[in-house]
């Protein structure tokens, strides 16, 4: 939801070129490496695949990843450390060792799938609302730490305000985890703060506050700093960067990531 944020945000500024198109398609490689309070860290890579259609008051995303996680396997991408180091192993589908107790190495996969509808819910005068659901499939495998094997569903409002070059905004969600196995998970409130900066026509920057509740005793409180920037590219291309610092356990070290997006 923040990088959605973060774009939505930048279209609202006045005079602004960047409106939302009847669709977009994108590609992003994002990077992160933390200790989520334990004493290894873990690396995750991911390469990201976005669909997005505008119908209406709506549009209609989904998100397609796919993981490379090196590292405990009781730290599970978008959770955190989830305590249990018994049940699984890491690196059995990557030429690694066969035990299901390998509790550090190296696995790569098909992330959990995302799709998302979000609903307008005000728009006027450089200001909107939007209301969005998510759904999180679990075809990421968990024996591996690459998921948890369950479904997870949530909802989030946000809103912004253009002023001359300064588009705030604000995000407040909630998110419904599943039970695995391997853990017990907690629902947990979210939130996003920030504001972008319109640069020139082509070129916005921004800082975002990120954060979320414990979703596990293990885990910690999710809180970063993103600092983003975003060019128009030629014809119907962009361009994104971003770089983050984490200061909770649940939340990575520091991390990076760029993304291209092509509207039609």
């Amino acid at each position: 939801m923040r990088r959605l944020a973060v774009l939505l945000a930048s279209c609202l500024a006045p005079a602004a070129t960047c409106a939302l198109a009847a669709g977009e398609l994108g590609g992003g490689l994002h990077y992160s490496t933390g200790d989520y309070g334990i004493p290894d860290d873990t690396e995750i890579t991911s390469l990201v695949f976005t669909a997005e259609r505008e119908t209406g008051d709506w549009r209609l995303k989904v998100t397609v990843p796919y993981l490379e996680v090196s590292g405990p396997v009781n730290v599970i991408p978008g959770i955190g450390n989830v305590g249990d180091t018994q049940s699984r192993g890491r690196g059995r589908g990557n030429g690694g060792t066969t035990a299901s107790t390998t509790t550090s190495g190296t696995a790569a996969g098909l992330g959990d799938i995302v799709g998302t509808a979000i609903h307008t819910l005000y728009a006027s005068g450089g200001s909107a609302v939007d209301f969005s659901g998510r759904v999180k499939l679990p075809t990421a495998d968990s024996d591996e730490g690459l998921g948890t094997g369950e479904i997870d569903f949530g909802f989030q409002i946000d809103a912004y305000q253009a002023m001359g070059r300064v588009t705030p905004f604000v995000g407040i969600g909630y998110t419904f985890f599943g039970d695995p196995d391997f853990a017990d998970l907690d629902d947990a409130m979210n939130y996003s703060i920030g504001a972008t900066y319109r640069i020139d026509e082509r070129d916005s920057a921004g800082l975002s506050l990120d954060g979320r509740e414990p979703v596990s005793a293990d885990s910690g409180e999710m809180r970063e700093i993103v600092a983003y920037w975003m060019r128009r590219l030629q014809g119907p291309w962009r361009a994104q960067f971003y770089f983050l610092k984490g200061f909770a356990d649940g939340s990575p070290d520091w991390g990076l990531g760029a993304t291209a997006l092509y509207a039609f």
